[in-house]
């Protein structure tokens, strides 16, 4: 019930907005005095609809997340074609041009070092270039754009909670691992977020205010790409610290995603409700923080790459039937195995061999051993009498049990397993790769289907039976697999 209610005011609410962006030239009347001042910088509108900002400095900065008033030029936001930010101005102002639904692009120059809060809130442009002079990317910055991709600079140090949510079309993202001040506290400003103002997360709505001492988002985070819904590929690079809170919340088309192992903590929320079938956990994570990957429903296997956490939230699994965790053979002895194993649960772990190589060398030469001692030791005996005859034997016995455990655990740990590629229809499509691949135990296979023109892709059997293009396939050591990806023809009857 509570759920309920809660469903129909954030509805209601959407609603008041909505109605609030319809009306907003009838309360903003069109300006007709440009150029405009704006900081240290001119804002000029041309005939064609070009809105043009020259200067050598700053712009002002204006209300937004619909704070009032906004630009001087706001009324006229359906007339803005294009926006063109000239050489020598050094900050977007917040909210400087929000709204602009109609501006399909836009020039940043290598001038700009920030870019303020909501300023491009709602354009409609579907790319821009964010030259590697911008240090600062404010909260909301490009939030309900119509981005299909983004690339962030590696200049880019801080970037502000949901910088980038809500761009329902955007596929693709590539992070630089050198952003390690994303949506750091600032004491002096306002809330921040109201984390279940997406989704009914908690109970209760919990607010995150500047000033906090608790650090949300110490690398990677913020809900900065929250509920991109056509997000299905992202780049993040070495360095990255963490994964902030709800970084990819609601982001139900991502499948897959490889975490550096630079990075040390995954923050709440931070996969939440995602399309993810598998996640690595890589060696240095030390926190899982709650929710962290719940209502990822299609999240079958979690690999862990000789973890070292310590702190970690029973909440941040849904823990469905048929979700396998993946252990190193090599750390089941470790004295952290007990704490990994009461983290998770108690579930059933399934051990793995992480090095194939350096395991069967280690295997191969443990035989020759023991087969070699076994020898000796069988020469020795054979002229040896009463209790040395009988100690010599004894020996014989255990190391001959040594040397079985040895062959089988080389055996079991050391295979190598295939999946064989496939196609239902031969002329239907291509899949890449178009092969059987052997793979080392517990290793994701990525794989991409495409449609032959006058075929559509229709999903995957077998291995998976995702209807995602393209997949990530854990290979967990238990067998051979078989991927078909399944085509048809658009219109059945002429083929």
């Amino acid at each position: 019930m509570k759920k309920s209610i809660h469903i129909k005011i954030t509805t209601m609410m959407f609603l008041l907005v909505v109605a609030a962006q319809a009306l907003l030239d009838i309360r903003l009347p069109p300006p007709t005095n440009s150029p405009w001042k704006s900081g240290e910088t001119t804002v000029t509108l041309s005939d064609d609809g070009v809105l043009t900002v020259s200067g050598k400095g700053a712009m002002e900065d204006y209300g937004f997340y619909y704070a009032f008033p906004g630009a001087p030029w706001l009324g006229l936001n359906r007339s803005i074609k294009s926006i063109v930010i000239e050489e020598g101005v050094t900050h977007i102002g917040d909210g400087a041009f929000m709204y602009c639904w109609s501006a399909t692009s836009a020039t940043i120059p290598n001038s700009v070092v920030s870019i303020g809060r909501g300023a491009f809130w709602g354009v409609g442009f579907t790319s821009v270039t964010i030259p590697n002079s911008v240090t600062s990317i404010g909260k909301l910055a490009f939030f309900r754009t119509g981005l299909t991709s983004i690339t962030i600079p590696n200049s880019v140090t801080s970037i502000e909670e949901r910088a980038f949510a809500e761009c329902d079309h955007l596929a693709s993202a590539t992070i630089p691992g050198g952003v390690m001040e994303i949506a750091k506290k600032n004491p002096d400003s306002e809330t921040l977020i109201e984390k279940d103002d997406w989704r009914d997360i908690k109970k209760n709505t919990t607010k995150i205010r500047r000033g906090d001492q608790r650090d949300v988002a110490s690398g990677l985070g913020g809900f900065v790409f929250q509920n991109c819904t056509k997000l299905t590929s992202v780049a993040i690079g070495d360095g990255a610290k963490a994964i902030g809170a709800g970084m990819f919340a609601g982001c139900s088309s991502l499948t897959f995603i490889t975490i550096p192992n630079s990075v040390t903590s995954i923050g709440e929320y931070a996969f939440t409700g995602t399309g993810l079938t598998s996640i690595t956990i890589p060696p240095n994570v030390m926190s899982i923080e709650s929710e962290a990957f719940h209502q990822s429903s299609n999240l079958t296997s979690i690999i862990l790459r000789n973890p070292k956490i310590t702190e970690f939230d029973r909440s941040a699994f849904d823990f469905w039937n048929g979700l396998n965790i993946y252990y190193p053979i090599s750390e089941f002895l470790a004295p952290n195995f007990d704490i990994i194993f009461t983290l998770f649960d108690n579930r059933i772990i399934k051990a793995y061999n992480m090095k194939t190589g350096p395991w069967l060398a280690v295997s191969v030469l443990t035989v020759l051993v023991l087969f070699a001692a076994i020898l000796f030791i069988i020469i020795k005996s054979r002229k040896s009498s009463g209790r040395k005859r009988t100690f010599f034997r004894l020996m014989i016995v255990m190391l001959s049990i040594f040397l079985s455990l040895t062959i089988y655990l080389s055996v079991v740990y050391a295979t190598t397993f295939s999946i064989k590629i496939e196609t239902n229809l031969e002329n239907g499509g291509t899949v890449s790769p178009s092969r059987t691949i052997k793979y080392n135990v517990v290793t994701e296979a990525i794989v991409t289907a495409k449609a032959n023109d006058g075929y559509v892709f229709t999903g995957w059997s077998g291995a998976s039976t995702s209807t995602d293009a393209k997949i990530a396939v854990v290979v967990d050591g238990s067998r051979n697999q078989t991927l078909t990806a399944n085509f048809k023809p658009i219109n059945e009857n002429e083929k």
